[in-house]
């Protein structure tokens, strides 16, 4: 069975994978109202003595077999996000919400093309070629952030001690936060469940 597969199928928290987070490292899974891991959930720093190391100045989307890779990213205000499209077919990335409005127009597979996301918010991206393709970027003020793998894990390591407010963000379900104490010597473990509001 594929790794992907095997996640969807597994149901609970998985203590031998929680076990693995190193100290000084905020990590943990996020499941779904099934109880399954819950993958694309965005964990951040709300609050704390560190929102983490500076922002890279550029991150990919791609688009391949008419999917944007990866569906939910994460980045920094400030960030500069570039198109490629590895696709054989032309693509068009616009976005219409208020956080960001953009138009790259149509662009073919030797081209890519960027945005620097200035403002913080949920962007909604879409093809207007494609209808069915969208991806979300989360703009955020920290720069300390991970998004959930398949087995809804994630890890925000090399923090410095002290309280943390993290935020959980889900594309559907409501964000919700929580307290998470961070200490040198042990790995702060956040095991979360989705729930619809």
């Amino acid at each position: 069975m594929p790794v992907a597969d095997a996640a969807a199928a597994a149901s609970g928290f998985d203590d031998e994978l929680l076990a693995t987070i190193p100290n000084g490292t905020i990590g943990g899974q996020v499941l779904d109202a099934a109880r399954h891991p819950a993958p694309n959930v965005v964990v951040y720093v709300k609050k704390g003595p560190s929102t983490g190391k500076a922002a890279a100045e550029r991150v990919v989307i791609d688009q391949q077999n008419k999917t944007f890779l990866p569906h939910v990213l994460p980045i920094a205000v400030g960030t500069r996000v570039e198109f490629k499209n590895s696709d054989p077919v032309l693509h068009n990335v616009y976005s219409r919400v208020a956080a960001k409005t953009f138009d790259l127009g149509m662009f073919d597979k030797s081209q890519s093309k960027s945005v620097v996301f200035d403002r913080p918010g949920r962007v909604d991206v879409f093809c207007s070629i494609h209808t069915n393709m969208h991806a979300v970027i989360l703009v955020l003020e920290s720069t300390a952030f991970a998004t959930t793998d398949v087995r809804g894990f994630f890890t925000i390591p090399n923090l410095p001690a002290g309280n943390y407010r993290l935020a959980i963000w889900d594309e559907v379900v409501a964000e919700h936060e929580v307290s998470v104490d961070v200490a040198a010597n042990a790995p702060a473990i956040v095991k979360h469940e989705l729930v619809a509001q």
